[in-house]
């Protein structure tokens, strides 16, 4: 089948047809904010707010300018944001399922798709894998890059000037178009690999050979929706914060009601009613992105023959 610009509206379509998903995703997304931002505040709160207070007060110079201060909060902020991540990813794996569920057209829908199985299981062992493989991946083609680097200095004996300035821009559009080929390239091994129910890193190179451009167009179109979503959920929130819940956009306040530093945060009506708020947003979000690489897999996956 012919891939079309059509599966970059894929979230759309799915949710139209089957608006009660929101209130079957929505409620897991929640779930994992609410768990999320609790495990931050109990594990570094106050760290975590302290270097939002330095990016405020400094900008990112703060990295360099007050690095030592800087790398002591990071210390302890990391691993609650490791944590964090941990958990997102279940259940981020749960909701992906269901989409992919939704778009491919397979289980049951009486409860939104929603199950945690080996499914959900080999997409959370699927995401490790990519993560390490794109961590060998970096070190190697920085590495590559270096010595390249290094051989082209001593060849032009210059270690400063024109030339390394002009290696250091084609560098950085070279990492930028190789991790984006990469991305594309392996855009459908999640999706794939929950089709054929085993770990499958080679066919999404296949499918999407000779289909990169395509891929490209419709996922910077799902990109561009999924901003202007967020945006207007933003405006909107905040259109109705405002009167209802008695947000003050004043920057004091605003650091008084978004302050992370304390468990009761999350009881502020402004930090709840935002919370509530991004779980009504994210079922449609997630269904614009991951919908949009499911439904490119269905239009290049081969027909299975019967026999």
């Amino acid at each position: 089948m012919a891939l079309t610009l059509d599966f970059a509206f894929e979230g759309f379509r799915i949710i139209r047809e089957r608006p009660k998903l929101i209130l079957f995703w929505a409620p897991v997304l929640l779930l994992s904010q609410v768990i999320s931002a609790g495990i931050l505040i109990l594990m570094a709160g106050p760290e975590f707010m302290a270097i939002m207070d330095m990016y405020n007060k400094f900008g990112f110079g703060v990295v360099t300018d007050h690095a030592a201060e800087y790398a002591n909060l990071a210390q302890k902020v990391t691993p609650a944001f490791g944590a964090g991540f941990l958990v997102s990813m279940f259940f981020s794996a749960i909701v992906l399922c269901a989409v992919y569920r939704a778009v491919l057209g397979v289980g049951d829908d009486r409860y939104g798709y929603l199950k945690f199985g080996k499914d959900e299981l080999r997409q959370i062992a699927i995401s490790f894998l990519l993560l390490v493989f794109a961590f060998v991946v970096s070190i190697v083609f920085t590495i590559g890059l270096i010595i390249i680097g290094g051989i082209l200095v001593a060849l032009t004996q210059a270690t400063m000037g024109a030339p390394a300035i002009t290696f250091g821009f084609v560098s950085a559009l070279v990492s930028v178009a190789f991790y984006l080929w990469l991305v594309i390239r392996l855009s459908l091994v999640p999706v794939q690999s929950f089709d054929e129910q085993r770990l499958n890193f080679i066919g999404s190179f296949k499918l999407t050979k000779g289909h990169f451009w395509q891929l490209l167009v419709g996922y910077v179109v799902t990109i561009i929706m999924i901003m202007l979503v967020q945006i207007l959920c933003e405006i909107i929130f905040v259109a109705l914060a405002v009167p209802f819940l008695g947000l003050d956009m004043g920057g004091a306040d605003m650091r008084q009601t978004f302050d992370l530093s304390r468990l009761e945060s999350l009881a502020n009506p402004v930090v709840a009613g935002y919370m509530i708020m991004s779980a009504l947003r994210a079922p449609l979000l997630s269904a614009l992105l991951i919908g949009a690489q499911a439904a490119a897999y269905k239009s290049l996956k081969p027909a299975r023959t019967t026999t």
